[in-house]
């Protein structure tokens, strides 16, 4: 059974000892006790004097009539919820709810490298909300609802921050979040999604202001960026990335483009990156053995595969003049990139030997297929043959073919039937 607060600081001692079977008992609900502005780990200014709430109680700030903003600025606190309706600025230390459902009905601040976490609890703030520099997480099947902040801005810090929901049924709602900018430094913002959580941030339509850092890692993880327009690398710092692995998927703009700039994108294995075009520009890396379920506008590099690999594209794929794909053949396996729409060709094809490989007379490689197949390679990087060896590139309608031949050619080559294409379609 639980008291109201108010109720209970009229009772005599003996009382309360009676009714909750000590003094632990007798803090499951904690109020605010002034009319002032004040800081949390100040046992004053709670009811619980001379203890602050704990693990087993609720906190309580509501001063009617009264308007006062309450500080956590250090100090690693848990308690099972929370409930104001007053300001609250969280500058420092951590803060972790663990029970119920906890909200904040005025401004919140959470800022200064301070950690918020909803450690299998709900947390909402239905209030202003300023995020900059602040650090969260979902855990445990909690949800970390800051929906209503639309930025966050991360200036030259000491080290990164980050945000992050784990473990099935973890949601980290930044989804009214617009826009993540920056000083362009070299501090990291890290936002992954593990374990089956859900990182939520489907308004956030550009990223920039030093290195972004998106992972979706685990079966049924998911970042959610589906309004994704622009992805900026400030070139300080790590790298920015593009990561889904281990059966994580990472969304990106439903109907639109979404173009990344000097970021590495990764899909590994079972993953998958979603989106309607995925743009590459200015030294952004596509690689892995995934799926992008997207069309594919190439002005950097694809590389499939991870020593070798298939790198699946569910939709059209477009190479620039000025773009390059490699392609890497060891013994036994070698690169593919398989694509289900219709693949126009231009810029450089760069293949690569690894593992010590020599290929052979008569080696054959299909390292591209497609529905249909327009323009070609040019130039081609060719890696060093044995003596009389020499490479051929076969661009046929559905694929593109290389083949060790004798030097000089002097046999016309035939293209090679029974290719395993993936059916030829357009992403949905």
């Amino acid at each position: 059974m639980r008291i109201p607060a108010r109720i209970v600081r009229t009772l005599p001692l003996a009382v309360a000892v009676c009714l909750f079977g000590g003094a632990a008992a007798y803090a499951t609900v904690i109020e605010w006790a002034i009319d002032l502005d004040g800081f949390w780990h100040v046992p004053e200014n709670w009811q619980s004097d001379p203890l602050l709430p704990g693990p087993d109680d609720d906190a309580v700030i509501d001063r009617p009539g009264v308007e006062l903003t309450v500080t956590h600025s250090q100090g690693n606190t848990v308690i099972q919820s929370l409930t104001s309706d007053e300001a609250l600025v969280f500058s420092g230390g951590s803060f972790r709810v663990t029970s119920g459902v906890s909200t904040v009905n005025a401004d919140l601040t959470v800022g200064q490298g301070a950690w918020l976490t909803a450690d299998g609890a709900n947390f909402l703030a239905n209030g202003s909300t300023f995020i900059d520099e602040g650090q969260f997480s979902a855990r445990a099947g909690g949800r970390l609802d800051l929906s209503q902040a639309t930025g966050y801005t991360l200036d030259d810090t000491l080290s990164g921050r980050k945000i992050s929901a784990s473990g099935t049924g973890s949601v980290m709602d930044l989804s009214g979040l617009l826009i993540k900018t920056g000083s362009d430094s070299s501090a990291t913002l890290f936002a992954e999604a593990d374990g089956g959580g859900l990182v939520d941030l489907s308004s956030l339509a550009q990223v920039g202001g030093g290195p972004t850092q998106f992972k979706a890692l685990g079966d049924a993880s998911v970042i959610d960026l589906s309004s994704l327009l622009q992805f900026d690398h400030p070139g300080l710092g790590g790298p920015s990335q593009l990561l889904a692995a281990a059966g994580g998927t990472i969304h990106l703009h439903e109907q639109g483009t979404s173009t990344v700039s000097d970021v590495q994108v990764f899909v590994g294995a079972g993953s998958s990156i979603t989106g309607g075009l995925l743009a590459l520009i200015d030294g952004s890396v596509l690689s892995g053995l995934g799926t992008i379920s997207a069309d594919v506008a190439n002005d950097a590099t694809v590389t499939p595969g991870v020593s070798p690999g298939t790198l699946t594209v569910l939709g059209d794929y477009e190479q620039a003049s000025e773009a390059d794909l490699i392609i890497e053949i060891g013994d036994g396996a070698h690169d593919l990139l398989q694509i289900s729409g219709q693949a126009t060709l231009a810029g450089r094809l760069i293949v690569q030997l690894f593992g010590g490989f020599e290929p052979s007379l008569g080696d054959s490689f299909v390292i591209l297929t497609a529905c249909s197949v327009e323009g070609a390679f040019d130039p081609v990087d060719w890696p060093s043959l044995s003596e009389g060896l020499s490479w051929a590139l076969t661009t046929g309608p559905n694929a593109v073919t290389l083949d060790v031949i004798p030097e000089p050619a002097a046999l016309a080559l035939l293209v090679m039937g029974g290719i395993g294409f993936i059916p030829c379609r357009r992403k949905k």
